[in-house]
């Protein structure tokens, strides 16, 4: 890999990183909205954020986990 190609590879990984840190945030958000709408307590917001965004985010490990050791082809 020379010095072209690691510098898109190092753009496309930030990049793909900010993706999906945004969609994680606009998930979060989307989640306080609607727990907003239901008059919920500080303690099932922080309950119904966590049951909608842990499987989202341990599935994206997984995904990185499983792809690094090639169990993904």
């Amino acid at each position: 890999m020379n010095n072209h190609d690691f510098i898109h590879f190092v753009i496309a990984r930030l990049f793909t990183m900010v993706i999906e840190f945004a969609s994680f945030y606009m998930v979060v958000l989307l989640c306080e909205w609607f727990a907003a709408k239901r008059k919920y307590n500080i303690f099932k917001r922080a309950c119904f954020i966590t049951a909608v965004t842990f499987p989202m985010i341990t599935i994206v490990i997984w995904t990185m986990i499983f792809s690094r050791h090639g169990l993904l082809y």
